[in-house]
């Protein structure tokens, strides 16, 4: 491995991250002014290419990425303490923010509550609300159906683990075999690419991504490309099977950005790469924080209002430097209550 790819492997999950969530942000942005205002914005973003939209891409790179920075440590790897460091990661976080959204809903649009099963109180402790809200209405106000995927698949990161490491040259090939047959056999009750088991393939190339292939980076972004670009223009394939379509662009899309970050990381740029770092390092409260905020921000604001190309763009960057903002807060304030809870 060369000395650039050595320096990359640290920052290039920062940069991805990056990107993959102003895919998101972006597509969230589209989609919900279209529904307030009246904004044309950019159709490609909303409507997608290939039937595949900024949105999906941001989620797979997003899955991926989950996977391959779970093996950055080089400690070993202990399953009790994998689960007590998740939740202590993710749920201070994600309590506390749905909490603010909570008394904002009863403040601003109670009415949005009523007939929702109080049982289902119970999904929102566990963090599956926005998971399951498309069959179950639910107290579902902060992140994205995602994070409750993202949690039941870490449910399996160490039965995943130990199987790579045991046997890496057949696991994988077993794994993607199991994955086409339950896309061909096995209906879904949720959407078949918010369906997590769906997803799993794409969590274990970022693992494998990060353990086994990580050299040769420049010409694994080549390759990428042609990945990329080959399943973009597959064509239309049936419902379950646009899963595929979606890890294989994701998968070009994750080895061309991170062959890119290889590059980047080359040069001195000392403030890019610290803003970048910066960023990624609040990723998780922006995605707590982001839709509920729009939401409300266009309700109360934009509605029914003509957005201009030029207005839109000044509303994006609002919205941006707003959740960023108060991201960072939320960061800092949680730290310094862990840090407090530690020291005592």
């Amino acid at each position: 491995m060369s000395h650039s790819e050595k320096n990359s492997r640290l920052f290039y999950p920062d940069f991805i991250r990056v990107i993959a969530f102003l895919c998101i942000l972006l597509f969230h942005f589209q989609v919900e002014t279209s529904h307030f205002a009246v904004f044309r914005g950019i159709p490609a973003i909303s409507s997608g290419i290939c039937e595949i939209d900024l949105g999906q891409l941001g989620v797979s790179l997003f899955f991926i990425l989950s996977g391959a920075s779970l093996m950055i440590s080089k400690k070993p790897f202990d399953a009790v303490s994998f689960y007590k460091k998740r939740f202590f990661t993710l749920f201070p976080a994600y309590y506390l923010v749905w909490g603010g959204a909570f008394l904002g809903t009863l403040l601003l649009s109670p009415e949005s509550l009523d007939g929702t099963p109080p049982w289902t109180i119970l999904l929102t402790i566990l963090g599956l609300d926005g998971y399951v809200y498309s069959i179950c209405p639910n107290f579902y106000k902060v992140g994205e159906w995602f994070f409750g995927c993202l949690l039941l698949i870490y449910l399996f990161y160490p039965l995943l683990r130990t199987a790579m490491e045991k046997h890496p040259k057949i696991f994988l090939p077993i794994v993607l075999l199991i994955w086409i047959l339950l896309m061909r056999f096995v209906p879904t009750a949720l959407r078949p690419d918010h369906t997590f088991y769906l997803r799993i393939p794409e969590f274990l190339i970022g693992m494998y991504f990060m353990k086994y292939w990580n050299r040769k980076i420049y010409f694994q972004g080549l390759i990428g490309v042609l990945i990329f670009f080959c399943f973009l223009f597959l064509s239309p394939l049936p419902e379950n099977f646009q899963v595929l379509c979606l890890a294989g662009t994701g998968t070009g899309a994750f080895m061309i950005l991170r062959a890119l970050a290889c590059r980047i990381s080359r040069f001195p740029l000392p403030r890019i790469k610290t803003a970048i770092t910066k960023t990624a390092g609040i990723s998780y409260e922006i995605f707590l924080l982001h839709h509920f905020v729009l939401i409300h921000l266009l309700r109360i604001f934009f509605a029914n209002r003509i957005l201009t190309q030029g207005m839109g763009i000044l509303l994006f960057a609002g919205w941006c430097l707003l959740i960023g903002i108060t991201a960072w807060i939320l960061h800092r304030f949680l730290s310094s209550l862990s840090k407090s809870f530690l020291t005592n």
